[in-house]
């Protein structure tokens, strides 16, 4: 993680801290907007996030009446990235370093899942970048 210290708006605070209280999980970053809300878990803690079978996550959408994901942290780039595009399966994940210094990610997964990864507008695409940034200074983000 990187050491550009993470600032949520008050309504993250207010959902982080309900989804801690609600799953027992420790929640490193929370990203909302109007229609879905994700949120970061310390590694190893997925499982404790999402209950048996996906109940939790499924009562706290219901309840927030939003979507809801969790995505777990893993201190490699490439491995967080895998998890951030999850349910689809990373082929492949490349960092490099861009001519202008910046990195960026090279995300590959199945023709199939490409249009789910990237989400309506860019929305889920993006907000892998805006976690990519966050805490792992990556700039750019390509699906392939």
């Amino acid at each position: 993680m990187t050491d550009e210290e993470i600032k949520l708006t008050e309504r993250e605070m207010r959902l982080v801290s309900l989804f801690q209280s609600y799953t027992g999980a420790t929640v490193l970053d929370c990203l909302a907007d109007d229609e879905q809300v994700v949120f970061l878990v310390r590694e190893g803690e997925f499982g404790r996030a999402i209950g048996r079978k996906g109940v939790k996550i499924q009562e706290l959408s219901n309840i927030l009446k939003k979507r809801l994901k969790v995505v777990e942290y893993c201190g490699d780039a490439a491995s967080f990235l895998s998890n951030a595009v999850k349910p689809a399966k990373a082929k492949e994940v490349k960092i490099v370093p861009g001519k202008d210094g910046q990195l960026t990610a090279i995300i590959r997964v199945d023709p199939e899942d490409k249009a789910m990864v990237i989400g309506k507008g860019g929305r889920n695409v993006g907000i892998v970048r805006r976690m990519a940034k966050r805490h792992f200074k990556i700039e750019r983000v390509v699906i392939e």
